[in-house]
């Protein structure tokens, strides 16, 4: 079985397990802060990609964000999973969330799939391939003015970190039609892969996050980045968080030079 096919099939079938118990009652703890929440649908879906996916390549060692990883230095290909993306939203009951699965060779994305059940929207890219909704060809939206523009963020748990985005989403909220935060950093790209939005950025994120949605907005015309440039995308694989920036080509330079500039000196 080819890699790509492996991955639609665990990412559909435990999308489809998270969409059947979204009605149901949820029980949740907290897992690092009173606003980031894990629920048992969490752990069942990642076991279905677990499961399916080392039947399809038992060689190849995860790192998932509920497990922890199962590799070491010595693997350099390796599958990024976030097997439930829009945690806060999916225990709320709120039809906006999505699985996130990604394998990374030498520190790189190479394979992408984010899969939104309650759509039926299945977002993927091979390197090299070009990206797909479903069976379809997608592209990053054509807008090259800011003022056309509507964004994506996501705010970090952590609260200086929210302080400092708050800045930066008041100075663009000038600028742009518009700013979105639906709650999932994999879906917000997704979207920006297929020109529903133009751009996403965060302060605060994990290489699970946005492994997936990096290519795919790559794949699909767009242009990536961590925040600072400098950082080195590989350090995500440490657990270490990071800002990101994914967007169309047009919008790219100029989000990215209002990202890097010292909020308390935006105007």
């Amino acid at each position: 079985m080819e890699l790509i096919e492996g991955a639609k099939i665990a990412s559909v079938a435990a999308g489809k397990y998270l969409l059947r118990h979204l009605s149901e009652l949820k029980k949740v703890h907290t897992k690092n802060s009173d606003f980031d929440f894990v629920t048992k649908f969490d752990k069942g879906a990642e076991e279905i990609f677990f499961t399916l996916l080392r039947g399809y390549f038992p060689d190849i060692p995860f790192l998932s964000e509920e497990s922890g990883k199962t590799w070491d230095k010595e693997n350099e290909r390796f599958w990024v999973l976030d097997p439930l993306d829009g945690t806060s939203n999916y225990v709320r009951g709120m039809p906006i969330f999505t699985t996130s699965l990604a394998l990374v060779e030498e520190g790189e994305p190479i394979l992408g799939v984010i899969y939104d059940p309650v759509r039926e929207e299945l977002f993927w890219a091979e390197k090299g391939k070009g990206a797909f909704l479903n069976n379809s060809s997608i592209h990053t939206s054509s807008h090259q003015t800011l003022k056309a523009s509507v964004l994506s963020t996501s705010f970090s748990y952590e609260l200086t970190l929210r302080e400092k985005n708050a800045y930066y989403f008041q100075y663009l909220y000038q600028y742009a039609q518009n700013i979105r935060n639906i709650g999932s950093s994999a879906l917000s790209l997704a979207y920006a892969a297929v020109g529903r939005f133009d751009a996403y950025w965060t302060f605060s994120v994990s290489l699970w996050d946005i492994a997936a949605g990096a290519l795919i907005v790559k794949e699909a015309g767009g242009t990536y980045s961590v925040l600072p440039p400098e950082e080195d995308f590989r350090l995500l694989t440490e657990y270490k968080t990071i800002g990101f920036l994914g967007a169309n080509s047009y919008l790219f330079s100029d989000l990215l030079e209002i990202l890097q500039t010292d909020y308390k000196k935006l105007k």
